[in-house]
């Protein structure tokens, strides 16, 4: 009976980067995923504006809305230019207020908590997509 011997070549470090940075991107796409399910949909503005990107080669999500920390962290508007705040409600009505107190609902900390505690989840997709990147490699 005869054994085979299979011998891969890789740089150490080159697999470490590979899956490191894989690791980072898939939980950025995994905490903009997480965001948008958590998120109070009204309209779909301010779930369709949380995204995932390489920034200045990191991954990161984010929100490109201005009042997503408004809806985060919750607060107080105040009128700026009259005396009172105006719009109207889902059936026509004018409403006036002095202040409008928003309560917090936060939507990006719940993610980021979720994807700290499945980080070795998103290692080890990366650690699959490397050695197969790697295996396709060698056969070039």
């Amino acid at each position: 009976m005869s054994t085979a011997r299979i011998v891969v070549n890789f740089n150490c470090a080159q697999l470490t980067n590979l899956i490191s940075d894989k690791a980072a991107q898939l939980a950025a796409t995994g905490g903009r995923n997480i965001s948008r399910r958590i998120v109070h949909v009204r309209t779909h503005n301010l779930q369709n504006n949380i995204l995932a990107d390489k920034i200045n080669g990191l991954y990161a999500w984010y929100v490109s809305e201005v009042y997503a920390a408004m809806t985060e962290y919750g607060g107080t508007i105040y009128p700026v230019k009259y005396k009172f705040l105006h719009w109207k409600d889902e059936n026509g009505k004018d409403i006036y207020a002095k202040k409008v107190v928003i309560p917090p609902n936060p939507y990006i900390r719940p993610a980021a908590q979720e994807v700290a505690n499945n980080y070795s989840k998103y290692v080890a997709q990366a650690a699959v997509a490397a050695m197969a990147i790697a295996k396709r490699n060698k056969r070039k």
